[in-house]
């Protein structure tokens, strides 16, 4: 994985935290960057593969209790692998359900410290092209990265 913070290349190591909820008691402050993380389409399907057929599942189930449906739904539950072709499906798939998976996930297999990274707060773009999937947020460090340099 690569990954660049305000365009310029960052350790991978640092931890990313995307919170289903945010706290009231926890809002961080500073100034707002931007970051992007390329995945290969490989790693990014091996890591979200399993909870985006779970999550096709659970909502089909719900579909036929409540008789309504979400933009995934009226796109017909597509494969994951032809979302990857449509940047505004991908973007809103991976905002509203994928995202705290794929962090999950990755942080396990990338062994992420939790000590200091970036808090994403907005997704901007998921896009795929290349044999990469090119995640861009803006995000706020935490941590030691948000200490003031002395």
């Amino acid at each position: 994985m690569r990954v660049l913070v305000q365009g310029v290349e960052t350790s991978p190591d640092l931890a990313f935290f995307v919170p289903s909820m945010l706290l009231s008691s926890y809002h961080p402050r500073g100034q707002t960057n931007t970051c992007q993380l390329e995945v290969s389409e490989v790693e990014f399907l091996g890591l979200l593969s399993a909870p985006y057929e779970q999550l096709v599942q659970e909502l089909k189930r719900d579909d036929s209790i409540t008789g309504e449906t979400d933009f995934l739904g009226y796109a017909g539950y597509p494969p994951l692998e032809s979302i990857l072709t449509e940047p505004k499906l991908l973007l809103e798939l991976f905002d509203t359900y994928l995202a705290s998976d794929f962090f999950a996930i990755a942080s396990e297999r990338h062994c992420w410290g939790a000590s200091s990274g970036y808090f994403i707060s907005r997704f901007t773009s998921v896009e795929c092209g290349g044999g990469l999937v090119v995640i861009q947020a803006e995000c706020l460090p935490y941590g030691l990265l948000n200490q003031p340099v002395a």
